[in-house]
């Protein structure tokens, strides 16, 4: 019985993480709308030089987002663009972006 429940625990915990993952798929796809503008619907626009965001490794795009959003990236001279379009974004908020874009490299593969 002791080990019924803790399947039973440990399924839940697996359908309530894919849950939050869903959302913050959901989240980050509302969330890069505005991203989309330059670097393509599908992260995959590349221009004045610029690597297509599905292209950089997800530890360096959620680093440079936080760049962007405290000032401390201009790359391209497009710092002050990137501060503005990453004005009000927090942490979880960039996650969720980087989760879009990875499950737009996931449908990529399928």
């Amino acid at each position: 019985m002791k080990k019924l429940w803790i399947m039973i625990a440990l399924v839940s915990l697996r359908v309530c993480g894919f849950a939050m993952d869903s959302a913050s798929v959901k989240d980050g796809a509302r969330l890069y709308k505005k991203c989309a503008v330059c670097h393509g619907e599908r992260a995959e626009k590349t221009y004045l030089g610029v690597v297509p965001l599905k292209d950089i490794p997800t530890d360096l795009r959620i680093q440079f987002m936080r760049e962007y959003s405290e000032g401390k990236r201009n790359v391209y001279g497009k710092g002050a663009l990137m501060k503005m379009n990453l004005r009000g974004l927090k942490e979880k908020d960039f996650q969720s972006i980087e989760s879009y874009i990875e499950s737009l490299e996931l449908k990529l593969q399928e």
